[in-house]
């Protein structure tokens, strides 16, 4: 199984503990371990460098949760505490929706697919991303993540992604898809999980004033992540000797 927490379930059952084996997340093994410190040089000259201040991505939000982030990015720098914003909408095909929702809280907004460089958006300015595929480069560029899916009954989506590239990652309550991957990541310092909005506007705020703390909980998420590779391997180690006996089972004496 996956967890400790697992085990003990199964232990609590009454399986004998010689026949559990944890092993670990076989997902993670599937998710890409890029240089903590790269970034996506062609999507960054669209966003332009902001004015040097922090960029935060919110990625994959459902609705709701995009002008509850807007009004984050409005009082942080009310705050004294200015950022620059990226949104990214879990289904691109919102885009129009998601548009207005941002205007309707007195922000401009400028959509990716209508940039090409010659004038990157001001800082003030709130980045729609209505593209397919762009997420990844996005992250690479992130000071500061909040993923979606969490501040409504959702359940979650993938903050594993950000956090294999070192950024610092908070999320909402609402994270019952991703359990195990949330605790592992709490557990080794490399998440915050929010009670609700204001607490996300102040984990954001805390990051801000204090980026080295920012900086050193994204590199936890991110040794977390890599600390638990090998899963499928350690899998297999454990099956090998079932599939070894099997092979080398004539067929006829084979139970079925």
């Amino acid at each position: 199984m996956q967890l400790d927490v697992y085990g003990e379930r199964f232990r609590s059952l009454g399986v004998d503990p010689a026949n559990l084996h944890v092993t670990g997340n076989m997902k993670f093994d599937n998710i890409p371990m890029q240089s903590s410190n790269r970034r996506h040089e062609p999507f960054g000259r669209l966003l332009g460098d902001g004015g040097g201040l922090p960029l935060l991505v919110a990625g994959s939000t459902h609705p709701n949760e995009e002008r509850q982030v807007v009004r984050m990015k409005k009082h942080l720098g009310q705050a004294g505490l200015p950022c620059r914003l990226l949104l990214v909408p879990r289904h691109p095909s919102r885009a129009d929706h998601v548009e207005a929702q941002v205007r309707r809280e007195g922000v401009e907004v400028v959509r990716r697919s209508r940039l090409d460089g010659s004038r990157p958006p001001s800082p003030e300015t709130v980045v729609l991303l209505d593209t397919v595929g762009e997420l990844e480069a996005a992250y690479t560029h992130a000071d500061l993540v909040f993923v979606g899916g969490t501040l409504v009954p959702h359940g979650g989506q993938n903050m594993m992604e950000p956090a294999s590239q070192g950024c610092p990652v908070v999320v909402g309550p609402y994270v019952s898809n991703f359990r195990g991957e949330v605790d592992m990541l709490l557990k080794a310092g490399g998440l915050v999980v929010a009670d609700n909005p204001a607490g996300v506007q102040e984990t954001l705020a805390g990051w801000l004033r204090d980026p080295t703390a920012a900086q050193a909980l994204g590199r936890c998420a991110r040794e977390a992540i890599v600390a638990s590779k090998g899963a499928t391997e350690r899998t297999f180690e454990v099956l090998r000797p079932l599939l070894d006996r099997i092979v080398s089972c004539p067929t006829g004496s084979r139970s079925s």
